[in-house]
């Protein structure tokens, strides 16, 4: 939203790093991944093209963090120039660089960041009680993870 709130926004606001919640600074993070299936009877022209594909994406993933506010995966976008000058990055660069760190490989880890993130965003947007919220939350993760 950091783009859309640059263009949009009627109020100033700042964006900042993860905050630190207990000793250490740490976020769970997500990214977005390719995949490309095996295939039984595989054409090495298709494999080629999809890889190719995948590596202009890597190539230029400096236009989507800067066209959007996501935070890029690679060191070299968050040190880069352009990268740095960008609305609000530099607020938040550090999360990426070491305060992010990718969920564990857990069963049904996305029903449990889908549930955390209803579960708040009703806190922040539809003035749920926060107390009932994480009582909901703490049950809907256990269950999920039972």
């Amino acid at each position: 939203m950091v783009d859309q709130y640059n263009k949009e926004a009627k109020f100033t606001y700042r964006t900042a790093d993860f905050p630190t919640l207990f000793n250490q600074p740490a976020t769970w993070a997500n990214s977005h991944t390719w995949a490309i299936p095996r295939q039984k009877q595989a054409d090495p022209v298709r494999y080629r093209a999809a890889f190719e594909f995948i590596k202009y994406l890597y190539d230029h993933v400096d236009a989507w963090a800067l066209g959007t506010g996501h935070l890029a995966a690679r060191t070299s976008i968050l040190d880069s120039a352009d990268y740095k000058k960008a609305p609000q990055r530099a607020n938040y660069a550090e999360t990426a660089r070491s305060i992010a760190h990718l969920a564990p490989r857990i069963r049904n880890w996305q029903a449990v960041e889908d549930t955390l993130t209803q579960k708040l965003g009703a806190t922040w947007l539809a003035g749920a009680d926060p107390d009932k919220a994480l009582r909901e939350a703490q049950a809907d993760v256990e269950r999920l993870l039972g």
